[in-house]
């Protein structure tokens, strides 16, 4: 599935590598799993990045100096993913206590390679080390050396889209096609940037006051050459001498003769500089039998629109209507050219040319419609021409044989057809003085999808597996009759179906079939249903694993507890499984003893405490059957105080300051276990402090104070607190906008600590569907 990703070229990927213990001589005598974060390839915090457009990722695992080749590749381009960001577990069988891969991950999108991260990785029994591998960026653009962005220097209008371009090249002036450039606006209030495909950037101004505003236009790509032009955004009123002319709305109309368009001309006036002309005049011209209602000239509103009302001749026809500004002009008048056209409208037509659905099953949308709204209730006839043959030969059958076209509008609703027999016949719809409309309708043999694989656990809840009715193209449709499915496993003793047969119920398109696992092991399901071929999902039993994520080698700050520390099976467990904690020095941190996790759930949260400064080991026990993480090593670190306050503030005008307690090394934001006396102050020698002591609550991570900053310029933020690193932030304090009066906000920032890593998301095999990861709280 194509998704579009934001991409910051150099970005760490992060591989957590785990074996488990020894097997026998026979075959592979070790067993390694290996976790891949992708999270080098999230999207960027901040903005004006290009989407990459990835289509796939895939990774590659193969053994350096052996005889075998191991390498194991993922295509993940038809697997959905969230969050722009994906956890990968590959299943990697040792001969040896020791044995080095190389590791390959590749990312490509529209025809692109646009990442690779390479590196050697070496696997032992046991817990090993997560090696640092470079995620390289290699796809358009990576050797960038010139950038030109446009539109250069321009007045743009509020409200009206502005397609953004880039001409990218090289450093010995070649040009390079395929670049992905990203824009942004130094005032992001002055405008909106959207990618509707990532080549294709469209600017829409915003311009809320009565003056010409401008900011500057920032192009960049992801070799991080930057280029900037000006823009200047005209306000809604006001501009210069009329110049130019554009079409606004009206245009390719179609009514009976003698209609009164419903939708007027209408045509925008600017000056030079693209500011609308309030007050234009405009002068109107005709080829065709319509006439002007509004006169031969209207004049322009205070937006530079001018309008004028059109009338169809008694003809049939189009006609050629031409909006020109009104003035002196070297040449020609600055002009453009509307088309309205006069039609009996007497013709019906299908919402498309052919149907497609499978034998027994059926389609309930299928409209009618005519070239204009109908000026009386329009009775059309449904037939369809194989209508003369009995009825148990006929293709296809129809509910109901006649719509109608209500008075004012345009079409009829709904034809419901159900396919019978294989082959085609038309679809015919008939009314009176109306030309005749078809449709071809083709009906083919049906087909089940499911899922080609999935893995299902020992110990854990079923796993659902999707069943789906389909044409022989795959294209989804309803069932015209209940359809009953039956299943059955070619090893019975590995995974069986928890029901023997399942009913997707008549107009409906889709069931869910639950499969156990029984023991570890491979099997095949294979679905049946009656006029269906059989399909076949290929199932892998595996043994549950308990991922265990505590912070990623960082526990808390001292004094401090962390809440987001958290441990997952890959499925939901069938009964309550308590999983042992301990901490291997309680002087460094304390965990609880115990943790449980419910039956249908497959997560649970624990707390760390910080006790003291250094390192101790975390280890998590689990009942037979599971397999856990067994032991982490994890540090507590001073803990320091991080205060929060806008980059830019007005100068008299009041702002929050949040304070917040994390470790030092900014890894972790954990709760006071005891309240914590801060004093702030500030480089500023006239800032107005409500209050330069604050108290952040024991069991809370942060409390705010307002302050008023009374001079200009840049200046630090600094909060102290006994037993803590110092911290501090930059500001820079400016005149107010005008009208912007010293208030004190109310609003409360929420500062999004991360539950859980995205290396964590979700475990993904060669075979597995991805598990959803726990819900953020």
């Amino acid at each position: 599935m194509p998704r579009s990703l934001k991409i910051v070229g150099g970005a760490l990927l992060v591989a957590a590598l785990v074996t488990c213990t020894d097997r026998d001589l026979s075959g592979p005598r070790y067993f390694a799993k290996v976790g891949l974060d992708l999270k080098a390839f999230r999207s960027p915090t901040g903005g004006g990045q290009a989407p990459i457009p990835v289509d796939s990722i895939s990774v590659s695992l193969s053994e350096i100096g052996g005889s075998d080749q191991l390498d194991t590749a993922v295509g993940l381009g038809g697997i959905p993913v969230t969050a722009d960001s994906l956890a990968l577990a590959l299943n990697v069988g040792l001969k040896k206590a020791s044995e080095s891969f190389a590791l390959s991950v590749i990312v490509k999108g529209a025809g692109y390679t646009w990442y690779v991260a390479t590196d050697t990785v070496t696997l032992v029994p046991g817990r090993n080390l997560p090696p640092p591998v470079t995620a390289v960026f290699v796809g358009p653009g990576k050797n960038a050396g010139a950038l030109y962005i446009g539109p250069q220097d321009t007045t743009v209008v509020p409200g009206l889209p502005v397609s953004l371009y880039a001409s990218v090249g090289d450093s010995f002036e070649g040009t390079l096609t395929g670049v992905p450039v990203g824009f942004r606006l130094q005032n992001p209030a002055l405008g909106t940037i959207t990618y509707p495909t990532y080549l294709t950037p469209i600017l829409v101004p915003t311009n809320p006051g009565t003056t010409v505003d401008t900011t500057w236009l920032i192009g960049e790509t992801p070799n991080h050459i930057v280029d900037s032009t000006q823009l200047y955004i005209a306000p809604r009123t006001g501009g210069g001498a009329p110049a130019r002319i554009f079409v606004a709305s009206g245009d390719a109309q179609v009514d009976t003769p003698k209609a009164v368009l419903p939708v007027p001309l209408t045509a925008l006036v600017t000056d030079v500089n693209g500011i609308p002309a309030g007050l234009a005049r405009v002068a109107w011209s005709r080829i065709g039998a319509g006439s002007f209602v509004s006169g031969d000239t209207t004049v322009a509103d205070s937006f530079g629109f001018a309008r004028q009302t059109y009338q169809l001749g008694t003809g049939l026809g189009t006609d050629s209507i031409t909006a020109s500004i009104v003035g002196i002009f070297a040449g020609p008048p600055p002009s453009v050219t509307f088309t309205a056209t006069a039609d009996t409208g007497l013709a019906l037509a299908f919402d498309t040319t052919a149907y497609l659905l499978g034998k027994s099953q059926t389609t309930y949308l299928i409209e009618v419609h005519t070239k204009i709204p109908v000026s009386q209730n329009l009775a059309v006839q449904i037939t369809r021409s194989d209508s003369t043959a009995p009825a148990a030969a006929q293709i296809f059958g129809i509910v109901g044989t006649s719509v109608t076209v209500y008075a004012g509008t345009q079409y009829g609703c709904c034809i419901q057809i159900t396919g019978n027999n294989l082959g085609s016949a038309n679809l015919i719809a008939h009314a009176a003085g109306y030309q005749n409309a078809a449709a071809s309708v083709i009906i083919t043999t049906p087909q089940l999808i499911v899922d080609s694989s999935l893995v299902t656990y020992d110990g854990a809840l079923s796993v659902p597996a999707l069943i789906e009715l389909a044409d022989s193209t795959g294209a989804i449709h309803f069932t015209a009759n209940d359809l009953v499915i039956r299943d059955s496993a070619s090893d019975s003793t590995i995974a069986i179906g928890d029901s023997a047969s399942y009913t997707i119920p008549a107009g409906n398109f889709y069931t869910l079939a639950n499969i156990g696992g029984i023991k570890p092991g491979n099997t095949a399901i294979t679905y049946r249903a009656p006029g269906y071929p059989p399909a076949t999902t290929q199932v892998e039993v595996d043994t549950a694993f308990l991922f265990v994520y505590a912070g990623d080698g960082y526990a808390a700050g001292q004094g401090q507890t962390t809440t987001d520390n958290y441990m997952y099976f890959p499925a939901n467990v069938r009964s309550p499984v308590v999983v042992s904690l301990s901490s291997s020095d309680p002087t460094v941190f304390t965990v609880p003893a115990t943790v449980t996790i419910l039956p249908d759930s497959y997560f649970v949260y624990f707390p760390i405490t910080g006790v003291g400064l250094g390192s101790a080991n975390l280890t998590v026990r689990v009942p037979g059957g599971f397999v856990s993480d067994s032991v982490q090593t994890l540090s507590v670190n001073t803990p320091q105080l991080q205060p929060v306050v806008a980059g830019s503030v007005a100068r008299g005008v009041k702002t929050e300051v949040y304070v917040y307690t994390e470790d030092t090394l900014g890894y972790r934001s954990g709760n006071a276990t005891a309240p914590v006396a801060v004093t702030l102050s500030t480089t500023d020698p006239n800032a107005v402090w409500d209050s330069t002591h604050i108290t952040i609550s024991a069991g809370t991570d942060v409390d705010s104070v307002g302050v008023t900053f009374n001079s200009t310029g840049q200046f630090a933020v600094t909060a102290a607190a006994a037993g803590y690193t110092t911290g501090s932030t930059i500001t820079n304090a400016a005149a107010p906008p005008v009208g912007v009066a010293a208030v004190r906000t109310t609003g409360r920032p929420i500062k999004i600590v991360p539950m859980y890593p995205d290396s964590l998301r979700r475990k993904v095999s060669p075979r597995v569907r991805p598990k959803p990861a726990p819900p953020r709280r």
